[in-house]
């Protein structure tokens, strides 16, 4: 016999942001680690050609952007949003809703991504449209995450096998009824029971090693055979954001394996003239040893790239932000 509907729970609420060490940790983390990513980013082709001298420059340059971007994320949380963030939020036997009802917020994603489109800056366009996106995000029951209540902050934490997927917020006398109806809908539909044991994070470490590892000798043969720089780097960065963020990226990453060795096969057969005289020879014929073992290497390697970018498209490696939404009941 199926079980009635227990009524929903909705309320509005302004959720601190600076006094609110659960907002102003996740920030600080993003702008600092964005920063600390780039610069990584930039610094592996400089520190596989030797330029070491240059690294330094580029983190202390991504510290700064990255610092004067926090004070500016700071400032307008301070001035801007005056420490408060309007949110709707529904706990009902489908799943929670979390809803920004905030209009400087709203007002504010949609100016991003319109001076970017208008002023030809796909990075500010980009990011207003990813703020568009998570203004409503939802959590179904048939998802696989727990929840962590903290009475404390009067706020609700579900979390999945290695980070928070979202976090509710109660006004004090809600908190008591939203906790219940959150222990009820976890025991009756089993959300918790599909959480992991153990944390994929490592998993998702792994392949990015594995990745950064990879496109170490497709640098180096790119800068041996004359090819160009640009592609070894692409590679490198979509193949990173194949393991994290969404599955199509992967046509990407084979894109780029493919143009890299169409590259490579013109300039091993390039013809070319002997200083010396005689007939003309094409480049692979006086290739040494060390070229071809180097070659052998790189196809390995690019194999493996990919290897992972087939599984990855194919469904059976799934990237860490499409787990995330599995788990959270929306794929």
């Amino acid at each position: 016999m199926a079980q009635a509907e227990l009524p929903g729970i909705e309320w509005d609420i302004d959720v601190p942001l600076l006094t609110n060490r659960h907002m102003l940790g996740p920030v600080c983390l993003a702008m600092l680690g964005a920063a600390a990513g780039a610069a990584l980013l930039v610094s592996f082709p400089l520190a596989i050609e030797g330029e070491w001298e240059d690294i330094a420059n580029v983190f202390a340059l991504f510290a700064a952007v990255g610092c004067g971007l926090l004070v500016l994320a700071l400032l307008i949380m301070a001035f801007a949003f005056r420490n408060r963030l309007r949110v709707h939020f529904r706990i009902d036997d489908k799943g929670v809703l979390l809803r920004q009802i905030d209009r400087t917020a709203k007002a504010s994603n949609r100016a991003a991504l319109w001076a970017g489109l208008v002023f030809g800056r796909p990075g500010a366009a980009g990011a207003g449209a990813l703020a568009i996106s998570q203004e409503e995000q939802s959590l179904a029951w048939t998802g696989a995450f727990a929840a962590r209540f903290e009475p404390a902050t009067h706020s609700i934490a579900f979390r999945n096998g290695w980070r928070t997927l979202m976090r509710v917020y109660c006004p004090p006398e809600i908190y008591e009824a939203a906790a219940a109806k959150v222990a009820a809908r976890l025991a009756q539909g089993g959300s918790a029971m599909r959480v992991p044991s153990r944390s994929p994070l490592g998993r998702y470490l792994l392949r990015t090693l594995l990745v950064a590892i990879c496109t170490v000798p497709l640098f180096a043969v790119a800068e041996e055979f004359d090819l160009s720089g640009f592609t070894p780097f692409l590679l490198l960065c979509f193949a990173l954001a194949t393991v994290w963020l969404i599955r199509p990226l992967a046509l990407v990453v084979l894109g780029a394996l493919a143009w890299m060795a169409i590259e490579l096969a013109a300039s091993l057969g390039e013809q070319r003239e002997s200083m010396f005289g005689g007939a003309p020879y094409l480049r692979y014929e006086v290739l040494s040893g060390d070229d071809w073992a180097a070659l052998a290497i790189t196809g390995l390697a690019a194999g493996v790239l990919a290897w992972q970018a087939i599984q990855t498209w194919r469904g059976r490696i799934v990237p860490a932000l499409t787990q995330d939404w599995m788990d959270s009941g929306d794929a």
